[in-house]
């Protein structure tokens, strides 16, 4: 005789109504070893549950965008072959464009060599302390070896990467846009209480909080409710990998902005006005929104977004911009209001940093002066 499992008590914990829900063939194969399976439709929402013996052992909610693993995978839209395709050639050419530059610069004794030196070696420095957090910890010694060679041969190309870039358009920065580079020379030297370090800190991350919400603006207006929140499953499991990843966020914000304005360096190379470069640089940003979107908005968002980065590039400079994405990394830890719950720490931590960060760029762009002037107080 088979056993009748009560799915009442699950359905009510995920705010689901059995009397709203439509009875359907189960499609999802549970992990685990059953007997009965069940399956409900609902508004953009559908629901896989299995049991063995009367008692619940699989019970998951599917959205729309999902597929069974079990089941064949679909193919390629044409989209997505063309952003797959244009993705890796745009990322080849910003790096072998980058190699050339920054050859021709070493050959013309014009480039920041200590700078460059300085920025990668911050980079892999960082990157292996996140190691240490988010990594994998084996018993086997040989193992433990194995991937700790792995993580700095990654992070070593990524350093490299990141001295090349910064070779490449150092120089060229300088050059056109001179007012852009002053507070990032000014922080590389240590000046980190510099005003002008401190305002393009805090304009960094105005822009980044701004850009985060934009990118999210389609869900939060209800346009395109279905599109999940992403967020990096591994840092759930403990503070060390929470903090790891956080960390790992943090420091590939240096290597963004370096690919955007190099790849707008090139375009102005071979369109020869910067106009016409950045016009180059936003049909791309409209075609990867096309290619990999899910919404017709998509495309709209990230041309907007890439335009706010470009107006960062060119009128506040690399270290405004290098703030923005770090405050847009941070902010993809927050994923929930209940600051209480399990799966809070993320956002707390998220929040406290952009506060701070923000916080400290304000204070400092004071310059050590009164935040309410003294007239204020005179009468």
């Amino acid at each position: 005789m088979p056993h009748q499992t009560d799915w009442s008590r699950l359905l009510a914990a995920a705010e689901l109504k059995e009397a709203e829900l439509h009875t359907a063939d189960p499609i999802w194969n549970p992990p685990f070893h059953s007997d009965g399976r069940q399956a409900w439709t609902g508004e953009e929402i559908r629901v896989e549950a299995a049991s063995y013996r009367g008692r619940p052992v699989f019970f998951r909610l599917v959205g729309p965008w999902e597929k069974p693993a079990e089941s064949a995978a679909d193919p390629q839209t044409k989209g997505e072959r063309v952003g797959q395709v244009l993705a890796s050639v745009m990322f080849v050419s910003v790096l072998l464009g980058g190699f050339l530059l920054a050859r021709r610069n070493l050959r013309l004794g014009r480039s920041d060599r200590s700078g460059a030196f300085g920025i990668a070696s911050f980079f892999v420095a960082v990157h292996m302390l996140g190691w240490v957090f988010w990594g994998t910890y084996f018993k086997d010694v040989s193992r433990m070896i194995d991937a700790f060679v792995a993580s700095l041969a990654s992070t070593l190309f990524e350093g490299v990467m990141l001295w090349v870039l910064y070779l490449a358009l150092e120089p060229y920065v300088r050059k056109r846009w001179p007012e852009t580079i002053i507070s990032w020379t000014r922080a590389l030297a240590g000046r980190f209480r510099d005003p002008l370090v401190g305002r393009d800190i805090l304009l960094g991350c105005l822009l980044g909080v701004a850009t985060r919400a934009l990118a999210n603006a389609p869900r939060w207006l209800g346009l395109d409710p279905r599109r999940p929140e992403t967020f990096n499953l591994p840092s759930l499991s403990s503070t060390r990998n929470l903090f790891g990843e956080f960390l790992d966020g943090q420091i590939h914000s240096l290597i963004t902005p370096m690919l955007v304005l190099v790849l707008l360096l090139l375009f102005g190379v071979v369109l020869r006005r910067i106009v016409m470069a950045a016009g180059a640089v936003l049909v791309l940003a409209g075609i990867f929104g096309w290619a990999f979107g899910q919404h017709w908005l998509d495309p709209v968002t990230f041309l907007l977004l890439m335009a706010v980065v470009l107006l960062s590039l060119t009128r506040l400079g690399l270290l405004a911009t290098t703030v923005l994405f770090a405050t847009e990394n941070a902010l993809d830890f927050c994923i929930t209001e209940n600051l209480f719950a399990w799966y809070g720490a993320g956002t707390i931590l998220a929040a406290l940093w952009v506060l701070a960060v923000a916080g400290y760029g304000f204070y400092t762009s004071f310059a050590g002066r009164p935040l309410f002037g003294e007239s204020l107080l005179q009468e």
